[in-house]
């Protein structure tokens, strides 16, 4: 512990140096300089609401990336998976692609976990509303105002499952004074369409406004299926729409209200299955991937991915005086999820996987924010009831059907199936408050807790092993053998979560922190319960206990923004899945210690360059974890790679045809990540293969893009993935009973062209 408390402490010295230079600047400037240059674009001029009230980025006390909407688009972040190229120690990860983002922040994250009831320990939050369905998470990134990604525990203000962070959503609402809008349109390799547009209108100049959005996408497929007749992987279409209304009736009271629909139909993301025998073969089939190239696969029976996400919000908000605003908001979401996989990724049906689940939300939160002379402070509470349904389906060894076996629930000597079926209930309520006082013209302290109640219920229970038309033979869970569902399960927690902070405010504005955050996340039931009602338990609720220092503020005269912090947190029973065979289970991962440092700048060199850069140094380690037998102390967490970092540049080339050239090109880098907590080690005592393919070395990728604007008009090409650089992005331990590894590989190089026309 010492060495932690040393590099914090030498981390802190650091930060009240910089920002000492901050505040004197280096050389006191003259009494005629000029202090009007506006400042660099793209983070110190945002405002944002990560404390719930509006402030400047640069005054928050918390590490968070604050992203416009506009600068989003100029660097092609269109879905959330690709928020981690523009945000240090933020990993996006996922085998069913965009449909279901898995977070990890800091090193905290889902993990493997790919059952729909499961939450994420980063919670997303869309217009402050928290959004428990992982495959909602992605439905509403366009036409934003911008996104909030706020690093460390958030448990005091945003509530639920924050252990690791948050990532707030923040779309365009009608300013009561506009009419007008935008049209865009854009075409690119794998015959990519893109339309997207805006529409918005002041019915009623400072009363009543209206706003419209919508976005499609299309493309062909991305990988090619070299089996004849199959589909292809990665191709599909997606449609999402939102309308926005806002009322100001009277002075004081402002209303939003806002409905959003969304659809994905998509082919199954691609993936590679690596064989345990020599060269990758499967010593149950005897295939191997050898001779195929990076972007084909050999899929027998690929699948697809279907998404529906809907949903309608109310805000209410009132100035009660100029000190006091009472504010409530409510929002319902709902949800279809629908996943076929040929997990078996080969000619062979070794493993088909059907996930089905449809999800409901309410929430209800109202709270009040007091701000007059040094004291702001804010008190609340909360309501949130969410359910999940769920239908799986596997079908295993269907490859021994081909070849004329009967069925066998053993799997011995024949193929099966199984049946899944069960409804899981999650309500949370609590009370919070967090006072933010001004103890003279430099120092602030904060203070902050939260008390909530959660409560799950598991219904519905029922699961059986069939033959290969799913007819039940044996029910795994259930009453009885007559296919009576098991009766209702409950679990509960109970937790406070709490936040200090002392601030310091230099007379340049710079600040300086030091804050100690409390998170956790609710217990949860395993979502994989299928071939014993064993397996159906209430895990432990993670906590963390986060220690974090930091600095904000300009240099050299405002051309220079930087944030840095360095933290470090211990973090207990995190939730974790544990494979044995073709059975999981979720466990708590015994204690972990996570430490590292983050530093994000923008610059402007000249009046025609300016450069952003992020770098995120993160060390994690088990200091007690034990699956399937195998001691894992000591080793790295999933998904946390030591380095993430990213540079780019914005520099306006010329002036041709009245309209200016500016060019984007960006590089980001990440270094060597485990896909699996058992890192290199066996995943079982005895294990002749290990884990050392489920990792992917450090690599770094380039994007880059060529605008060209004219008034209201602009046109824009744009690169990802510039040298095609080949990785994998996730992977998941089958040896076992399946005898491979499965990975997911990264997309090739796409471009696009771009026309936008602003009215």
């Amino acid at each position: 512990m010492r060495k932690y408390v040393f590099m914090c402490s030498a981390a802190l010295l650091q930060c009240c140096s910089v920002a000492a230079q901050a505040q004197t600047g280096g050389t006191p400037p003259s009494a005629d300089a000029d202090t009007s240059t506006p400042p660099p674009a793209n983070s110190e001029d945002i405002i944002v609401t990560a404390q719930r009230r509006e402030q400047s980025v640069l005054q928050v006390p918390i590490a968070i990336s604050a992203i416009g909407g506009d600068a989003l688009a100029n660097r092609g972040v269109v879905d959330t998976s690709q928020l981690a190229a523009t945000v240090p120690n933020l990993q996006v990860n996922s085998a069913y692609g965009k449909t279901q983002p898995n977070f990890s922040m800091r090193g905290i994250g889902v993990g493997n976990e790919y059952n729909a009831n499961q939450a994420s320990p980063i919670g997303v939050y869309i217009d402050d509303a928290y959004i428990a369905s992982r495959a909602s998470h992605g439905a509403q990134l366009f036409d934003l105002e911008r996104v909030e990604v706020l690093r460390g525990p958030q448990g005091t203000l945003f509530g639920r499952n924050t252990t690791g962070g948050a990532i707030n959503i923040i779309t365009k609402v009608p300013t009561l004074q506009d009419n007008g809008g935008y049209a865009e349109a854009g075409y690119g390799n794998f015959n990519a369409v893109h339309l997207q547009g805006a529409v918005e209108g002041a019915v009623v100049p400072d009363v009543l406004g209206v706003r419209f959005s919508m976005n499609f996408d299309r493309n062909d497929p991305k990988f090619n299926n070299l089996i004849p007749g199959q589909r292809d992987p990665d191709g599909g279409k997606s449609f999402a729409a939102r309308l926005a209304v806002r009322i100001k009736p009277a002075d004081g009271l402002d209303i939003n209200l806002k409905m959003y629909g969304s659809e994905d139909r998509l082919t199954q993301t691609a993936l590679h299955a690596v064989g345990t025998g020599p060269g990758g073969v499967n010593p149950l089939t005897g295939y191997s991937r050898s001779g195929l190239g990076f972007f084909d696969v050999e899929s027998g029976k690929l699948g697809f991915r279907e998404n529906n996400a809907w949903g309608f919000l109310g805000r209410v908000s009132y100035d009660v005086s100029d000190a006091l605003t009472v504010s409530s908001l409510t929002s319902y979401d709902g949800g279809y999820f629908a996943v076929r996989n040929d997990s078996g990724a080969s000619p062979f049906e070794l493993l088909d996987f059907y996930q089905q689940s449809t999800s409901r939300q309410f929430n209800q939160e109202i709270k009040a924010t007091y701000s007059k002379g040094p004291v702001n402070l804010i008190v609340g509470g909360y309501y949130g009831r969410d359910t999940s349904t769920s239908d799986n389906r596997f079908e295993f060894y269907f490859f021994r059907r081909d070849q004329g076996l009967p069925a066998d629930p053993t799997g011995a000597n024949g193929g099966f199936t199984i049946f899944h079926h069960y409804k899981q209930v999650r309500t949370s309520k609590a009370v919070f408050a967090q006072l933010d006082f001004e103890l003279n013209d430099h120092f602030t302290i904060t203070a902050g807790g939260r008390y909530t109640w959660d409560q799950a219920r598991y219904e519905q229970g029922l699961a059986y092993i069939g033959d290969y038309s799913f007819n039940p033979i044996v029910y795994t869970v259930g009453a009885d053998q007559s296919g009576t569902p098991i009766p209702t399960r409950k679990g509960s927690d109970g937790a406070a979560t709490y936040r200090a902070a002392l601030t310091y405010t230099f007379d340049s504005g710079a600040i300086a922190y030091a804050s100690f955050n409390h998170g956790y996340r609710a217990g949860t039931f395993n979502g994989a319960a299928y071939l014993d009602q064993s397996q159906i338990y209430y895990t432990k609720p993670e906590t963390v206990n986060a220690f974090e220092i930091g600095t904000k503020g300009r240099l050299f005269g405002g051309a220079l923004t930087y944030s840095a912090s360095v933290f470090l947190n211990k973090y207990k029973n995190q939730q974790t899945v544990e494979l044995a065979g073709i059975v999981s289970f979720l466990r708590n991962a015994g204690k972990s210690t996570i430490y590292g440092g983050e530093l994000e700048l923008t610059g402007r060199i000249g009046p025609d360059l300016r450069v952003h850069g992020s770098l995120g140094l993160l060390h994690s380690k088990y200091d007690s974890l034990t699956l399937s037998g195998v001691n894992l102390a000591g080793n790295e967490l999933p998904f946390a790679p030591k380095i993430t970092a990213n540079f780019g540049v914005d520099w306006t080339v010329g002036e041709v045809g009245g309209g200016d050239f500016v060019f984007m090109p960006s590089v980001s880098y990440v270094s060597r990540q485990y896909f699996s907590p058992f890192n290199e080690k066996p995943s079982f005592v005895g294990d002749p293969v290990g884990n050392y393919r489920l990792q992917q070395d450090g690599y770094a990728k380039i994007d880059a893009s060529l605008s060209w604007t004219r008034d209201r008009l602009s046109v824009r090409a744009a690169v990802n993935n510039l040298l095609q650089r080949k990785y994998y992005v996730y992977g998941i331990d089958l040896r076992s009973a399946l005898g491979f590894d499965l990975l997911t590989p990264s997309s090739p190089r796409t471009y696009t062209l771009t026309l936008r026309r602003s009215f």
